[in-house]
């Protein structure tokens, strides 16, 4: 059961900014860079940073390669990926 609530918490965590669930669909579409990102859903990339860091820390998304200083480059997690299927059953626009 509480499984179940972190997971509708997280789902709601995502739903709740419009940003978010653009990365989301972003990356699940694929690996991508910040900078990619940023251009693919026209979001500033101090923007996509900042939403990048607040899904890692639910360990919605990860970085392939954490050491680089440029290039990084994101992925969605197993759970990353079953948020956005939920994601993308709800009735948001």
């Amino acid at each position: 059961m509480e499984q179940d609530q972190e997971f509708w918490n997280l789902l709601g965590f995502v739903l709740a900014s419009e940003n978010r669930r653009k990365v989301m669909f972003c990356l699940g579409k694929g690996y991508a860079t910040p900078k990619q990102i940023s251009t693919s859903c026209g979001i500033r990339i101090g923007h996509v940073s900042n939403i990048l860091i607040g899904l890692k820390d639910k360990k919605l998304v990860y970085c392939k390669n954490p050491d680089a200083k440029r290039g990084r480059i994101y992925s969605l997690t197993e759970l990353g990926e079953r948020i956005l299927d939920s994601v993308k059953k709800a009735a948001v626009a």
